[in-house]
């Protein structure tokens, strides 16, 4: 099995180059998906995000305000890492759950695995090869404000 790293910025085309690498035969799997995943109401990383920065971050439906989040953690590094503690671990168990189940189907596959972050987690050994996209920084924010369709 080949494990691939997908990483960029925001905005720099991972989610299309992704779907390329799907639609040639490759499994995906993406880590922005595993971390909406994680936080569901009543799962266990949800639950230690609500007991420590309270249900002012919930949703009526309980479901994780993850602009409300991002504005709190973004602002203060150590809320961030508490965050991080609650959900890094339940995001790569579930990822390594998806790898044993493709290997165990397909041990001979490509995955590729959408990893925003590899590089500022410093992750790049655990790939055996790494895909950075590249965009210009303008075509980054067009992207991110939604004014850009490519």
């Amino acid at each position: 099995m080949l494990i691939v790293g997908l990483t960029g910025g925001m905005g720099s085309g991972k989610s299309v180059a992704a779907r390329m690498f799907k639609d040639e035969g490759a499994y995906v799997i993406d880590l922005d998906e595993l971390a909406r995943r994680v936080v569901e109401p009543d799962k266990p990383a949800w639950r230690d995000v609500v007991a420590y920065f309270g249900k002012e971050i919930l949703n009526p439906d309980r479901t994780v305000n993850r602009s409300a989040l991002a504005e709190i953690v973004f602002s203060d590094p150590e809320r961030r890492r508490a965050l991080e503690e609650f959900t890094h671990p339940r995001i790569f168990e579930e990822q390594d759950a998806l790898l044993k189940a493709i290997k165990d189907q397909d041990p001979c596959s490509v995955v590729v695995i959408e990893f925003p972050l590899l590089f500022e987690l410093s992750f790049q050994k655990k790939f055996d090869r790494i895909i950075l996209v590249y965009t210009p920084r303008d075509v980054q924010i067009r992207r991110a404000q939604g004014s850009d369709s490519h």
